[in-house]
């Protein structure tokens, strides 16, 4: 004969299995790393990792850097940069190359303030010039911030195309720039990529992933 227990009973049992139940843990989610700091030497290999851009550079933020023998190069307050050269040669430019700028000016056929420029402004006065060859500009962004970019090449060795108090950035005939404009507060941040002229496109798709990391 089987034997029914009251539904209320069960009820019962049950609230109290659920009340011996040990709580569940709660999740904790690791906490983030923190970025590297950008070497203070020129010539560090840099580990692959997130790092920080200030210092040496005014404009803070963090970029992933891949494995791949990057090096630390200018270490300026309103220009710092990374390249990968071709073995132990470091004579010539080098055979990949990232930089970031705040320039102070833009070199159209004189020095044009950044303070109100737009992007394509600034573009504009790069194409303008008879020393520089310049490509069409087309949309660029950083991080959010839309803008504009262009290649350049330069006939001629320390052909300057931006710059501020601690001096210009002088382009050389053997390598080639793919540099992009985007707002920063009244002013620009300047982008480029550089590689040998036939080289150029695939060195700018090597840097994607490290433009794309960069967090403002």
């Amino acid at each position: 004969m089987v034997r029914r227990v009251p539904a209320a009973v069960i009820v019962v049992l049950a609230s109290a299995v659920l009340a011996c139940a040990p709580a569940a843990a709660p999740t904790l989610s690791a906490p983030a790393a923190s970025p590297l700091a950008f070497p203070t030497t020129t010539g560090e290999v840099l580990a692959a990792g997130r790092y920080a851009s200030s210092p040496p550079f005014d404009i803070p933020f963090t970029f992933e850097v891949p494995a791949g023998g990057w090096e630390s190069m200018h270490l300026h307050r309103e220009f710092f940069d990374l390249g990968r050269f071709e073995g132990e040669e470091r004579q010539t430019a080098p055979i990949r190359w990232i930089a970031f700028g705040d320039p102070e000016h833009v070199r159209g056929r004189q020095d044009v303030p950044d303070t109100g420029l737009t992007p394509a402004d600034a573009a504009t006065l790069l194409a303008e010039r008879d020393d520089l060859t310049a490509s069409e500009p087309v949309p660029f962004s950083l991080d959010g911030r839309d803008g504009v970019r262009l290649d350049l090449h330069a006939p001629e060795a320390n052909t300057p195309i931006f710059g501020g108090a601690e001096g210009d950035f002088g382009m050389e005939p053997s390598v080639d720039v793919r540099l992009g404009f985007v707002p920063f507060d009244e002013g620009l941040l300047a982008v480029f990529v550089a590689a040998p002229a036939d080289e150029l496109a695939a060195a700018w798709e090597e840097a994607r992933p490290v433009l794309e990391s960069v967090d403002l």
